[in-house]
């Protein structure tokens, strides 16, 4: 699996049974005959999170997509190049980066969800919040009215003595008017 692309486009009538299209926009292995969306050498691409967007920033596109970028080369003097971006669409194929990225600087190695909220016109981001001494995987809240400018994150959940060590994400999701949170733990196996 090559981290520098998204191939994260499937189509399904169903629901259940899923194909990859042939889109033809990014080579791979000398090849357009696949499904990747976006790609390049010497960078690695996060998790996606893809929500259709209100009328008001429809001018930007249909769809905004915030996802994990970093190169895969430190400079010296850096710890780490991880930031989180955000690309426009407007058929949910073809992205195109927004000029203000990185949205936000800072070390995250997992999915981060974004939600839109209408009730209040906000983007709600929910992602493992950069690491702090002695409090490696935590969850944290930021938020957005525009997919530029976001809150500084806020840890919102993160383990007591009676969970695993560690919070690896959360996708949430609304249902019946009420957002609901999936979390994921990380365990470690050692044999």
């Amino acid at each position: 699996y090559d981290m520098s692309l998204y191939n994260a486009c499937y189509e399904s009538d169903d629901g259940i049974h899923w194909t990859a299209p042939q889109l033809g926009l990014v080579e791979y292995e000398g090849s357009k005959a696949n499904n990747v969306i976006q790609g390049g050498k010497g960078f690695i691409y996060g998790s996606p999170s893809v929500a259709e967007v209100p009328a008001r920033l429809r001018s930007k596109g249909r769809f905004a997509m915030l996802h994990g970028f970093n190169r895969e080369k430190l400079e010296p003097g850096e710890t780490h190049t991880m930031d989180v971006r955000v690309s426009w669409s407007d058929d949910g194929v073809h992205w195109r980066q927004q000029p203000e990225n990185p949205v936000i600087k800072g070390r995250t190695d997992t999915f981060n969800n974004m939600v839109y909220n209408p009730e209040r016109d906000v983007f709600m981001m929910y992602r493992r919040a950069t690491v702090n001494a002695e409090q490696i995987r935590r969850m944290a809240y930021s938020e957005s009215k525009d997919l530029v400018s976001w809150t500084q994150p806020e840890v919102i959940i993160f383990p007591d003595e009676l969970d695993p060590s560690m919070f690896y994400g959360m996708t949430v999701v609304k249902y019946e008017g009420v957002y609901l949170g999936f979390l994921q733990m990380f365990y470690v196996y050692l044999d």
